[in-house]
């Protein structure tokens, strides 16, 4: 290149050395805009990530409110379900403390649910018609549908 650049006549170096020139100066122009382009669109989207935290947040703790929400619900109708029950047999009281929320009734006996076998959970589910369901620590009866068995 440099020996091409020794055979070239004055003027036409000097033609390309404008022309060189120019498009440096709008390749440098582009380079420039886009530039300004990104850092303006970046803090953007700092401020569309830092809205969207916010947002999570927000969501986060409501979505732990209406927990708290469903967990009461269900107590409160749990209590309305006893009082209702305590309504319709007068004879017996539902805050006797023989009465005990862990404990299910097999065979005529009041058990404490903990100390059931596996197997005699599914023994009870076979004859009682409800599907005792175990989870870690906690434990609930699901009513079946007599009619998909």
């Amino acid at each position: 290149m440099i020996s091409s650049m020794d055979n070239m006549k004055p003027n036409a170096m000097i033609k390309t050395m404008l022309e060189f020139n120019n498009k440096a100066l709008i390749l440098g122009h582009r380079v420039g805009t886009l530039l300004w382009r990104e850092l303006k669109e970046g803090g953007k989207a700092k401020e569309d990530n830092e809205e969207l935290k916010e947002k999570y947040v927000g969501i986060e703790s409501e979505l732990e409110n209406l927990k708290g929400h469903i967990i009461k619900k269900h107590i409160n109708d749990f209590t309305k379900g006893l009082r209702q029950w305590t309504f319709f047999c007068k004879e017996v009281d539902a805050t006797d403390s023989k009465y005990d929320v862990n404990k299910d009734v097999i065979d005529g006996r009041l058990v404490d649910e903990d100390d059931l076998s596996a197997e005699q959970m599914e023994e009870m589910s076979t004859t009682s018609g409800r599907v005792l369901v175990a989870e870690e620590d906690v434990t609930m009866q699901v009513e079946t549908d007599p009619t998909t068995n």
